[in-house]
This record gives structure tokens, C-alpha cells and sequence, in this order.
């Protein structure tokens, strides 16, 4: 284990420790546990939503697509951000008002039917398979990256992926709801953070967008192509025209303008199917407050 690993790896014990010592200090209730008693902020909640929201797939997923597509890339990112929209005119307010634990709940109560509360919860746990498959992945590379050893005779990945599913359910177990929330909201400061750091990092070391896109126009396009050998990097001409005048849908090859508006819609009707990010929202103290948070996100995911 490198010594990088092993602070990593304390400083991430301790703080799970600290914080679940300090949540075990009140009293919990039933409301508490699962929903923090409908008392947690605007701006933490929004921060935790923010936390849930950018995960694994997204923080580093859109990144790596705008590395490999351009413009095609961004527009992930758009629609995960525009997705909170819809949300707070729509879904936020009602979910907080009618009271309800889950979404099941309330539509099993809103549609008076136990066949959608049924049908609801095998949705919900659907999603949060695939959802947390991606999460899994993440886990097990970054073990991989800052840790590198592996326990119990798996090898480092699958130890990582182990270790983190054991210690989130143990977390989620004792901590509750307002566990995850302040758990969540950390996250969420510390990834703005890392953004914060690397812009400044980025601006120190005399970057510039005009000759930066300069220069990689000038360079051969490489994309990861899968092939009978399996995947390789194919040379494809760059699609940066530096001397041209910026427009729509450039750089960008992989969508036309139908393309992306699907992308982009079906990405923010995606957000209100997201059960850990709406569920958020019964935490509110109020359905106004549900309405500010889904505000605060829109600013802080944008």
C-alpha cells in the first residue's frame, strides 16, 4: 500500500467514524431514521442531492465523454443538469406535501392502488441495480488506484468493491437518513472542490481555450473503436476548426440536432426516475422548501 493509499484510506475511516459517533448522539425516531425527522435545510439538502446525483458514472462519466466526443459529450451534462427542471415545477412540492416515506408510498396512495405501489417498488429496485453497478466499478478502481492491495484473497478491484459495499450498508444501517444526508452534502463539497482546484490549476499553468483548441485541432482524433481483436484506438480526422466560428453542434460528429434534443430530453425526463434523488425531497421541511432545494441544485449543478 502506498503512503498516498494509506492516508487516504484513514482519513476515510475516520471521518465515516466521526460522523456516524455524532449522529448516534440523537435520539432516533422512526421519522428520523429514514427520512431525518423532515427537517434537514435548503442548502444541505440541495448539496446532498448534488452528492447523490454526482456519482461515479457522472462526475467522471461526463468527463471522460466530452474527452472522447467534443460537444457530443457536454450535452450529458447538460441534460443531467436540465433534469432538475421538470422536477422542481412539477415533482418536488407535491412529493413533500402528501407526506408520504417513499415513492412507492405515494403513489400507492395517490393512485389508491396496491398494484402501483407493487409495480413501483420492483421499478425502483431496477433501477437502483443499475445504478449501483456503475458505483461498484468506481469503487473497486479507486481501491485499485490509491490502495492496491487486496484482502481476504481477492485481488485489489474486488476487494475494493467488497470493502465499500460492506461499509455504505453498515453506514446506511446505523447512520439513517441523516447519515447519508450529511454524508452525501460532504461529498458534494469536496468533489466542487477538486473542479475548484483544477480550474485554478488549469489557469496557473497558463491555459488558454483559443490556442488549446489550436493545437488539438491540429492533432489526429483517436477513438476507442471495438473491433474482432477487441478495442482499439482508431485515427479519425479532428472534427476542431480553430479558424472557423464556433457553432451549434461543434465539435461534435456523434449526434445530429434530432439527436441531441432526444439525448438531452431523455436525460432530464431520466432525473425524475431517479428513486435515491427523489426521495431527497421527503426530507424537506415543507413543499416550498422541496421547491428552493431543487433552485439551489440547478445553480450548483450548472
Amino acid at each position: 500500500m502506498t503512503s498516498v493509499g494509506a492516508i487516504s484510506l484513514a482519513a476515510i475511516g475516520s471521518f465515516v467514524v466521526v460522523l456516524l459517533v455524532l449522529v448516534r448522539r440523537r435520539g432516533v425516531t422512526t421519522l428520523d431514521y429514514y427520512l431525518a425527522g423532515r427537517r434537514i435545510g435548503v442548502a444541505t439538502n440541495a448539496s446532498a442531492i448534488c452528492g447523490d446525483y454526482f456519482s461515479a458514472a457522472s462526475f467522471l462519466g461526463v468527463a471522460a465523454a466530452v474527452y472522447a466526443s467534443g460537444l457530443d459529450g457536454v450535452w450529458y451534462a447538460t441534460g443531467f443538469a436540465a433534469g432538475f427542471v421538470p422536477v422542481g415545477l412539477f415533482i418536488a412540492a407535491p412529493l413533500r406535501r402528501f407526506g408520504e416515506f417513499s415513492l412507492p408510498d405515494f403513489l400507492g396512495q395517490r393512485l389508491d392502488s396496491d398494484a402501483a405501489r407493487i409495480g413501483a417498488v420492483v421499478v425502483v429496485q431496477l433501477v437502483i441495480v443499475c445504478y449501483l453497478v456503475p458505483q461498484a466499478v468506481g469503487n473497486g478502481l479507486t481501491w485499485e488506484l490509491l490502495v492496491g492491495v487486496g484482502m481476504f484473497g481477492l485481488s485489489a478491484y474486488d476487494t475494493g468493491v467488497a470493502v465499500t459495499s460492506v461499509a455504505i450498508a453498515g453506514f446506511v444501517m446505523f447512520g439513517g437518513m441523516r447519515g447519508t444526508t450529511w454524508t452525501q452534502a460532504l461529498q458534494f463539497l469536496f468533489l466542487l472542490s477538486v473542479l475548484a482546484w483544477l480550474t485554478g490549476a488549469a489557469i496557473a499553468s497558463g491555459f488558454a481555450y483559443g490556442p488549446s483548441v489550436a493545437r488539438l485541432g491540429a492533432e489526429p482524433l483517436r477513438n476507442p473503436v471495438e473491433t474482432e481483436d477487441g478495442w482499439q484506438l482508431q485515427v479519425q480526422s479532428s472534427a476542431l476548426r480553430p479558424d472557423e466560428p464556433a457553432r451549434f453542434d461543434r465539435p461534435g460528429a456523434r449526434y445530429d440536432s434530432i439527436g441531441q434534443f432526444a439525448l438531452v430530453l431523455t436525460l432530464m425526463l431520466g432525473t425524475a426516475g431517479l428513486p435515491h434523488v427523489m426521495n431527497r425531497y421527503f426530507t424537506s421541511t415543507s413543499g416550498r422548501a422541496a421547491r428552493m432545494t431543487t433552485v439551489w441544485v440547478l445553480g450548483l449543478a450548472g
